[in-house]
């Protein structure tokens, strides 16, 4: 699951086009097996009545035909977001290689394998996530690929028991030929690596128990129950069990990740709680929406105007490890608040502030770039007049960004205007500003938690409250924003 969850409507729709991809270049591929096979099928009594083994239709046909899957496959294409493109560049190849593959190894399932799983890496960026960016997405994408190449060689196994002798007898290479007499030994490893990497998927994605029951556990009664019942002598068993069995355990890994995201989609795993701990617990949301469908890019914390290092005690809410990059509005003013903060994210980028007299080499302004948004900071001094809604438009357009970050008046706002994002973190510290808090208000210390799936932000805003009785706490909103067709909200 992705961070913001992907909508129901958006999952559905991708699924369909995915499973509508699947067919057809499934599709294409047995197409490109038979051209290359056309002159071994006919020895397989299996496959000698298909189409060009009993000579029904030319070379040229089939090319013809083959035209046509290509196309369709690409129309599917185009229909998702276009960084899938450069991930589907691979799998043509892949679908190409696995013919000859049976032709000089006894390995070609694996080839298989990498070919059919593709679409497990594939389903990250269409549904916005940069898997380059995001080491803990690709981790996950790795594992899920790698266990459906497993999985694949696996049921593929006992399809090639079919043809063990035919294939023997016309010099087809498989993995059933070179392991006859322990087959069963090597399905059972298979889906022991099958499973450790379906639960290595879980623990890099920060997945909860729905997935590891659903997913992991029915994949590993599904396998357990196939490799023991499935009769490898007998052709019409080792197909029951070749159709039937990859329908068992790929419903089970579907419905587990169907539950997972369900179990998100619900609040079934609670949601951020109150308190101290909120930062910690949010963090733990965030891991879990990380990855499975989609996983959400690397989290970036807005700071605006700090002036008071020891202010609020927001220092205690940090965590290193758990920030991938700080957005500082300017106003450091000292040197151990910029060690503080590079402890935290290494990869922290500054503006200067009106009051950073000792950094006169700091932009006065910078882009940065997460997901399909373009988001630029500025520190508030830079905006005449400023916080005015016109002039930071204006800075917006010349800075032909997405959102918009500026600092300066000390006091949180968000807000959409004319498709832009904009959006002021406050004080870290709470710093007084004068002419944006009144008299007898206390300034409220502030910090943005920004997260970018896709072309949608989510921030979460931390303020630290006083009660009556003059206890403080921490509150977590949420305000979300999406390019080209959604505000905040």
């Amino acid at each position: 699951m992705a961070t913001p969850l992907a909508a129901p409507s958006d999952v559905i729709s991708t699924t369909a086009l995915f499973f509508t991809g699947a067919l057809v270049m499934r599709g294409a591929g047995c197409t490109i097996n038979d051209l290359w096979d056309r002159n071994l099928d006919p020895h397989v009594e299996r496959t000698r009545l298909r189409p060009l083994a009993r000579r029904a239709i030319t070379p040229q046909q089939a090319i013809v035909f083959l035209g046509g899957q290509l196309t369709t496959g690409l129309a599917v294409l185009l229909s998702l977001p276009f960084e899938c493109f450069w991930y589907a560049t691979p799998s043509l190849v892949l679908v190409t290689l696995y013919p000859l593959a049976k032709r000089v190894t006894y390995y070609p399932q694996f080839v298989l394998g990498l070919t059919f799983s593709w679409g497990a890496m594939m389903g990250f960026p269409a549904l916005g996530v940069d898997l380059l960016a995001n080491q803990a997405a690709l981790t996950a994408a790795a594992c899920l690929y790698a266990s459906n190449v497993a999985w694949t060689v696996l049921y593929d196994m006992i399809y090639a028991h079919m043809d063990i002798k035919d294939d023997a007898k016309a010099g087809i290479k498989s993995i059933a030929l070179k392991h006859e007499k322990e087959t069963k030994v090597v399905l059972s490893g298979l889906a022991v690596v099958q499973l450790g990497l379906l639960s290595a998927t879980g623990v890099a994605a920060g997945l909860g128990p729905v997935f590891f029951v659903g997913t992991v556990g029915g994949a590993a009664v599904t396998l357990g129950t196939m490799i023991r019942r499935v009769k490898l002598k007998e052709v019409k068993n080792c197909w029951w069990w070749f159709v039937n069995g990859a329908w068992f355990t790929g419903g089970a890994i579907s419905l587990g990740l169907a539950g997972e995201y369900a179990a998100h989609l619900f609040g079934w795993y609670g949601d951020v709680g109150e308190g101290e701990d909120d930062w910690k617990s949010h963090v733990l949301h965030a891991q879990r929406y990380n990855c499975a469908a989609a996983m959400a890019s690397r989290l970036v914390l807005v700071l605006g105007d700090l002036f008071i290092p020891d202010r609020a005690s927001f220092k205690k809410l940090l965590a290193p490890g758990k920030i991938g990059q700080i957005l500082c509005l300017g106003n450091i003013t000292d040197r151990e608040t910029y060690e503080f903060l590079r402890a935290i994210a290494p990869d922290l980028q500054i503006v200067k502030g009106d009051f950073d007299v000792e950094a006169p080499n700091l932009a006065l302004s910078k882009v940065v770039t997460h997901g399909s948004l373009r988001i630029g900071f500025t520190h508030g001094h830079t905006i005449i007049p400023p916080g005015d809604g016109d002039s930071l438009l204006i800075a917006a357009r010349q800075m032909d960004v997405d959102v918009l970050l500026w600092g300066g008046t000390h006091k949180f706002e968000a807000y959409e205007m004319e498709g832009k994002f904009f959006v002021n973190p406050g004080s870290a510290t709470g710093a007084m500003c004068t002419g944006w808090w009144t008299e007898d208000e206390e300034p409220t210390p502030s910090f943005v938690l920004m997260d970018v799936q896709g072309d949608v932000l989510v921030l979460y805003v931390y303020q630290l409250r006083k009660d009556a009785e003059g206890n403080e706490n921490v509150a977590v909103e949420k305000v979300s924003f999406r390019k080209n067709g959604g505000g905040a909200s």
